[in-house]
């Protein structure tokens, strides 16, 4: 019987991070030297599109989907429940009216 069935670890294949190695690749690289530099940069900007993508989201939610709070006096109203949102809605068009009537 196989107390460890299923799983298996690998074992450490180097350090990370090999200095000697880097030594070795260099003269490789120096013929690319501009396509590395691109790859980085390339490498940067996706990295903060991707820190940025939660930013806009939030943005987004706050400005556009979730009504703004009413703010009365430089104080925004509040209840027992907590903040009222408002929605301005023109009473003129029927539809919207009945809709404001029934509720």
């Amino acid at each position: 019987m196989q107390p460890e069935y299923g799983y298996f670890e690998e074992g450490q294949l180097g350090k990370p991070y090999d200095i000697k190695l880097l030594k070795r690749l260099y003269p490789f690289i120096l013929s690319r030297k501009l396509l590395v530099l691109w790859s980085i940069v390339l490498v940067l900007g996706i990295a903060g599109l991707d820190l940025a993508l939660p930013y806009i989201t939030k943005i987004t939610i706050d400005r556009y989907i979730v009504p703004q709070t009413a703010v009365t006096g430089g104080n925004h109203a509040q209840s027992d429940q907590g903040t009222h949102r408002y929605v301005k809605v023109d009473l003129k068009n029927p539809r919207y009216r009945e809709i404001v009537e029934k509720y």
